[in-house]
């Protein structure tokens, strides 16, 4: 009886899970790939999307090369030139074309002026990149993407 008992049980734990009703998928779909545009803006200075913030994105050494870790320098300062100080500054990006991102988190720190310093990030193989610097402060947030064509 004993082992009835355990039987019926572990039938009924093995065949629970197969009976119950599927669940419908939650992921969402990723962006699909673009093409890359004709006349690519490779600019290192832009204004932010809303026009809140002059952004200049600078690497620390040049060329750009591909699968090492850099150092990039993000300047920004307000629409009629002022240095932005103690803003909360992010950069993420990706290969548009392939549709996927950095193999990297990059690292914000502040520094003097305006200047913050980007650390970690890596390319891992030729192409167009885009790196989007988003600034948060005093309520507000803005961003602007830079395009880069690495070797």
């Amino acid at each position: 009886m004993r082992n009835l008992l355990r039987f019926a049980l572990a039938l009924a734990l093995l065949t629970g899970g197969c009976a119950a009703p599927a669940q419908p998928s939650t992921t969402t779909q990723p962006n699909a790939a673009v093409t890359r545009p004709a006349q690519l803006d490779t600019s290192t200075t832009q204004m932010s999307q809303v026009g809140s913030y002059r952004i200049r994105l600078t690497p620390d050494q040049e060329p750009v090369t591909i699968s090492t870790l850099q150092t990039w320098t993000v300047h920004v300062e307000t629409a009629d030139g002022q240095a932005v100080t103690g803003a909360t500054v992010s950069v993420d990006g990706g290969m548009p074309e392939h549709n996927h991102g950095l193999p990297t988190k990059p690292l914000v720190t502040a520094g003097a002026d305006g200047d913050y310093r980007v650390e970690g990030v890596k390319f891992q193989m030729p192409g167009w990149w885009t790196l989007t610097v988003t600034v948060a402060e005093g309520g507000r947030s803005d961003s602007a993407t830079f395009n880069l064509l690495l070797n």
